[in-house]
C-alpha cells in the first residue's frame, strides 16, 4: 500500500468519524431547541420561579449555541478531510508511480539506444561489433511483457502505459527473431523503423499526459 493509499483511507475514515459527530451534535442542538420551546410554554405565577425558568432557558440556549459552533467546526473539518482524500486520489490517479517512472525512462533509453545501434549497424555493416549490444537491448525490451501499469492510475492512464509496454515487448521480440536478417533485408528494416516510430508516438503521448520533462530525459542520455 502506497503513502497516497494510506492518505486516502485516513481521510475517508476521519471524514466518517467527523460526520457521525456532526450528526450527533445536530440532533442534540435540535433537541435543545425543542426543550427551550417546551420550557418557554410553561407559565408560573411566582416571580422566583419565572426567574429560574429564564435562567434555565438561557442555559439551554448557551448549550445549543455551543452545539451549533461545534457542528460548524465539524462540518468544515469533514469537508477538509473529504477534500484531502479526493486530492490524494486525484494526484495518485494522474501521476506516475516511481515504478512506472523507472519503467518508462528505461524503455525510453532502450529504444533510443537500439535505434542508434541499428543506425550504426547499417552504416558500418559490421554485425559482430553491434550484434551483442542489439541482442542485449532486444532482451531488455522483451522483458516489458511482464510489466503492467500501476492500478492506482486512471483507467486511461493504465491503458496508455500498458500499450507502450506491449509495444516495447513486440519490438524486442521482433528484433530477437529478425536480427540475423536485418542488415540484408530492406523490408525488415522498414518494419522495425515503423515500429520504432509508433513507439516514439506513444512516448510523446505519455510525456504530454504526465508532463514529463523530455529535455531532462535527453540531457541524461
Amino acid at each position: 500500500m502506497s503513502l497516497w493509499d494510506k492518505l486516502i483511507i485516513a481521510g475517508v475514515c476521519l471524514a466518517i468519524v467527523l460526520g457521525v459527530l456532526l450528526l450527533v451534535n445536530v440532533v442534540v442542538a435540535l433537541r435543545r431547541t425543542k426543550d427551550i420551546k417546551e420550557i418557554a410554554k410553561k407559565r408560573f405565577k411566582k416571580e422566583s420561579t419565572q426567574k429560574k425558568q429564564q435562567l434555565l432557558i438561557l442555559h439551554e440556549k448557551r448549550k445549543r449555541e455551543k452545539n451549533v459552533l461545534i457542528s460548524i467546526f465539524l462540518f468544515v473539518f469533514t469537508l477538509l478531510s473529504l477534500g484531502g482524500a479526493w486530492y490524494a486520489y486525484f494526484w495518485q490517479s494522474t501521476n506516475l508511480t516511481q515504478a512506472d517512472v523507472n519503467a518508462f525512462v528505461n524503455g525510453y533509453y532502450y529504444v533510443d539506444d537500439l535505434q542508434t545501434a541499428l543506425k550504426s549497424l547499417k552504416e558500418s555493416g559490421d554485425e559482430k561489433k553491434y550484434q551483442n549490444e542489439i541482442h542485449v537491448l532486444s532482451n531488455r525490451l522483451t522483458n516489458y511483457g511482464i510489466i503492467k501499469a500501476d492500478t492506482s492510475l486512471s483507467v486511461e492512464g493504465q491503458q496508455l502505459l500498458n500499450h507502450y509496454y506491449a509495444q516495447l515487448k513486440e519490438l524486442g521480440v521482433s528484433m530477437s527473431n529478425q536480427l540475423a536478417v536485418y542488415l540484408n533485408d530492406g523490408e525488415v528494416q522498414k518494419d522495425v523503423e515503423r515500429h520504432v516510430e509508433r513507439i516514439k508516438g506513444q512516448e510523446k503521448k505519455i510525456i504530454q499526459t504526465y508532463k514529463i520533462n523530455e529535455q531532462a530525459l535527453n540531457t541524461k542520455k
